[in-house]
């Protein structure tokens, strides 16, 4: 509708204003398919240097024929296209730091945790392989590989901290914790450590239905297809939950995004509190 929410963070709209300040937004699905294919050869230029084989490096090059996230996400105004493209430097560049030190390769991992963690908040999570990489590293070099990845992306992320609180008064990337996190804790709703009112009543009530369709036994995990049960049902439960069942129930009783986020917030932290284990 022409605005961007305020609940959201300010990385994915400055991409597309950027790309709309020099190609127009018509040109969006190329820009983005580009920067998907060069973060992915990128990468794979990287680790056929480290391996220094040719046949590595048709094999890379043949290997992105066969999937299709690219090119998925290419055309969609969502972060995944940008998020995944600096997702696959990242990781390539990761690998080949365990291996072989360098200022390319480090420069490399750090465009790709900046690329990540500024599409998507999460992207700070990356900040913990990078630090896991010591192991692998000589003492001399440490600090000279994994600093400067660690600083890009704390820095990146505070920045969208900063945006954010100067909008909102909110100290995260973005306001959107209460939505993911009752969404997340869906099975368990229960307001009884907040004050109860007729709104947390009937936010329980709706995603009542949906958990009622999960298998009695969902929860009880023994081996990976047990694992992939739960991971198949919970996350397409989750869109459900959060934005077809709380979401759509607050909206009517409150007037902003973050009034709902912050019901939900509350919400979810109750049912921890009231479910720890």
């Amino acid at each position: 509708d022409g605005t961007w929410s305020s609940t959201r963070s300010i990385g994915y709209p400055a991409a597309l204003l950027a790309v709309q300040s020099l190609v127009g937004l018509n040109y969006l699905a190329w820009v983005q398919l580009s920067a998907g294919l060069i973060c992915y050869f990128a990468g794979a230029y990287l680790l056929a240097v480290r391996f220094g084989n040719r046949w590595i490096a048709l094999l890379f090059a043949v290997a992105v024929l066969f999937q299709g996230t690219i090119s998925q996400y290419a055309p969609e105004v969502l972060t995944e296209a940008f998020f995944t493209a600096g997702l696959a430097l990242f990781a390539a560049a990761l690998g080949v730091l365990a291996w072989r030190p360098g200022r390319l390769v480090t420069a490399a991992a750090v465009i790709g945790i900046v690329m990540a963690t500024l599409m998507k908040g999460v992207g700070i999570a990356l900040v913990i392989p990078a630090v896991l990489l010591i192991r692998f590293l000589p003492r001399g070099k440490r600090l000279y590989v994994i600093g400067p990845i660690v600083g890009a992306a704390f820095a990146t992320y505070g920045i969208m901290i900063a945006h954010n609180f100067n909008r909102t008064g909110v100290v995260a990337s973005e306001s959107l914790a209460g939505f993911a996190l009752a969404a997340y804790v869906g099975g368990i709703l229960d307001d009884a450590s907040m004050p109860p009112s007729e709104l947390s009543r009937r936010l329980v009530s709706a995603v009542a239905p949906v958990i009622a369709h999960r298998p009695a036994n969902l929860a009880d995990i023994r081996s990976v297809a047990a694992l992939d049960r739960y991971v198949d049902v919970t996350v397409h439960d989750h869109g459900i939950i959060a934005w077809g069942k709380l979401y759509g129930t607050a909206r009517t009783s409150l007037g902003s995004m973050e009034e709902i986020n912050s019901v939900l917030m509350r919400l979810a932290i109750s049912s921890i509190r009231a479910n720890p284990l």
